[in-house]
């Protein structure tokens, strides 16, 4: 699953990082969150101290790259109640 764009408070990414965390048992399953923001760092850090392995992060993509993902993958909608 893909969520690409801005990582700031409003996106509220931990709500990606808890559905990725549910799902950990699922092998086939990765989160790849692509973008830049005020909440990467503290996402990360709570990935790792949670043991989310499941969550990837990526900074930037060429436009032909991250389409190509896109084209491939199921894309998060916005997750925010």
């Amino acid at each position: 699953m893909v969520f690409g764009g801005n990582m700031g408070k409003p996106q509220q990414l931990e709500n990606v990082l808890y559905l990725a965390k549910k799902t950990i048992t699922f092998k086939d399953v990765i989160f790849l969150i692509i973008g830049k923001g005020t909440e990467v760092h503290r996402i990360k850090k709570q990935s790792n101290f949670l043991g989310v392995t499941n969550l990837k992060f990526i900074e930037s993509l060429s436009r032909e790259n991250y389409f190509n993902i896109l084209t491939n993958k199921l894309v998060l909608p916005y997750l925010n109640d």
